[in-house]
């Protein structure tokens, strides 16, 4: 159980300009919270508030253990993987 799971940290987002719906919902990594924190709320101005840990589990761990994770309230939440490639750059030093 919980083999792929990850921990995300969910917070509400306020901009500075603050958008007539209001805050945005974000899901963090919890291993990335901190450094993204630091960098919206001083490089942007943003607010951050309202955080909690929750647990990502994959749509096949779920099916897997749906007696259990059924009981338990949840979020459904799209998994996204970008991939960036760049050119090989090589340096030369004396």
């Amino acid at each position: 159980m919980f083999k792929d799971a990850v921990k995300l940290v969910h917070c509400l987002v306020d901009k500075p300009d603050s958008s007539p719906s209001g805050p945005e919902v974000r899901f963090i990594p919890q291993v990335e919270f901190d450094l993204w924190k630091f960098m919206v709320t001083h490089q942007y101005r943003f607010t951050v508030s309202d955080e909690k840990i929750y647990i990502y589990i994959s749509r096949r761990e779920y099916e897997d253990h749906e007696a259990l994770y059924s009981r338990l309230p949840q979020v459904e939440l799209n998994k996204i993987t970008l991939y960036f490639f760049s050119k090989r750059i090589r340096y030369w030093c004396r």
